[in-house]
């Protein structure tokens, strides 16, 4: 739910067309409903970061923490006036989490005092996940969320050493974290499934549900061990008929869908995509080979299916004239969860493979 899908609702955005702020409280209501919703209690994560610490040189955004969420208070309210009759809804929301059971802190500050160096276990953002950390509050994917913890894992690694040597005093017990964490992180895998771009390449390909057609759907189809690809191609290639309420919405995608699957090659790329936590707009930029192109990554199909490693080794995502970010660039973790995942696939890349090696070669080298 975007704010241009709710302007003309506004009673009060049509005397001023140039804004860009829902004043209707019945609308305001609506989008926050849409948010907060998604947010369950004993069951969602909430991972705290900064702008700026003392703790790190680099000013990006710094995850101090992560927990699970165990109380979503009620939403709050306040005054109303003669121009927009109340009562008004405050944007905030009150959040409680199951600190130190479910979740903990980084001690960067206990590091400092110490006198100990933090730039082991500090974890900043990395400019592929940027995007998701804004605004104060957003909703975190699964893979932003898999590369998050998966760090944190290795700093309690650090940490568990730091204490080992005697180089840090801590209190917390690091290895129930620890314990805590792997359990995370296999909910995650769980969440993501085999196929989390299925939504995304839906989009593309017309079907505007689709990302919606996929958590309803698909989700608890793969719950329940279901081939989902098989499910989705099957109805994509006209031998099985698609559910009831999202019929129309598959009558245009498959007409798209037929065009593209006649190229064995394309066709092969697409159910790739599907594979990765990729965007809409993402999707589009790796299938139209133009745009392909003009993100560096100059390769035809055949090679991209052969090697998904070659789309993180050159992607340099999509800027517009003014050098606002338009498609942010398909990372090595994105591709990595899809090739090298927790779970079996019979395509599954081994660590060592030499197209994997490679491009984690080049990005510590851009490190350098």
């Amino acid at each position: 739910m975007a704010l241009r899908d709710l302007t003309d609702q506004d009673l009060f955005y049509k005397y001023n067309k140039n804004k860009t702020w829902i004043e209707d409280v019945r609308l305001q209501r609506a989008l926050l409903d849409r948010f907060w919703d998604k947010l369950e209690e004993e069951k969602s994560l909430v991972v705290f970061y900064v702008n700026s610490t003392p703790a790190v040189e680099d000013t990006k955004r710094v995850v101090v923490g992560i927990g699970r969420l165990k109380k979503k208070y009620k939403q709050t309210f306040y005054g109303k006036n003669e121009d927009k009759p109340g009562p008004n809804v405050v944007w905030q929301r009150r959040l409680n989490h199951n600190y130190p059971n479910e979740g903990f802190r980084i001690p960067y500050q206990e590091y400092i005092e110490q006198g100990v160096d933090t730039k082991n276990i500090a974890l900043v953002v990395p400019p592929e996940y940027e995007n998701e950390f804004k605004y104060v509050t957003k909703h975190v994917s699964d893979g932003a969320l898999l590369y998050i913890c998966e760090r944190l894992s290795k700093i309690i690694e650090q940490i568990e050493d730091d204490i080992q040597k005697g180089v840090i005093k801590l209190r917390e017990n690091w290895e129930r974290h620890r314990i805590w964490l792997q359990t995370v992180i296999e909910e995650l895998w769980d969440n993501r499934g085999k196929y989390p771009g299925v939504g995304s390449v839906l989009r593309f390909l017309g079907f505007s549900r689709g990302m919606s057609y996929q958590q309803e759907i698909l989700v608890p189809l793969e719950k329940e061990n279901d081939d989902i690809l098989e499910h989705v191609t099957g109805i994509l290639d006209g031998n099985k008929k698609p559910e009831k309420r999202y019929q129309k919405d598959f009558e245009k995608t498959k007409r798209k869908w037929s065009a593209y699957s006649k190229d064995e090659a394309r066709k092969n790329l697409l159910l790739l995509l599907m594979k990765l936590e990729i965007s809409e707009d993402q999707v589009e930029r790796i299938i139209k080979k133009d745009a392909r192109f003009n993100s560096g990554i100059r390769f035809d199909e055949n090679q991209l299916v052969d090697n998904p490693y070659l789309i993180a080794e050159n992607d340099k995502g999509a800027i517009d004239d003014n050098g606002k970010i338009t498609s942010e660039k398909i990372s090595l973790d994105t591709i990595d969860q899809a090739m090298v995942p927790l779970f079996y696939s019979p395509e599954k890349f081994q660590l060592d493979d030499d197209r994997r090696i490679r491009v984690i070669m080049i990005e510590e080298l851009k490190k350098a």
